[in-house]
């Protein structure tokens, strides 16, 4: 089962598995993005939701329109960098 490569003694097996895995951290990109941008979008509401009822809230500061929506953003591209780094650090131990 096994075949001289010019890396040395690989088996097919292993080939096949560190393939899978790389798919595997490639997949983790936009699903991390995707779970980062709702889980923004969550905290949104939620701070939306508890300024508007403790501070009544209704006519908020221009800087806060822009914190809140950048929150979706930034939770995205913090979950398309933390996703695949989590997956790599957890298979290696």
């Amino acid at each position: 089962m096994s075949r001289r490569t010019p890396q040395g003694m690989h088996s097919e097996h292993v080939e096949g598995s560190t393939r899978r895995r790389m798919a595997v951290i490639i997949g983790l990109v936009p699903a991390g993005a995707i779970l980062g941008f709702l889980g923004g979008l969550l905290i949104e509401i939620m701070v939306g939701l508890i300024a508007g009822a403790v501070f009544s809230a209704d006519h908020p500061a221009t800087f806060s329109w822009r914190f809140l929506g950048s929150l979706p953003g930034l939770g995205a591209l913090i979950g398309a960098i933390v996703a695949p780094i989590l997956y790599a650090s957890a298979r290696r131990s």
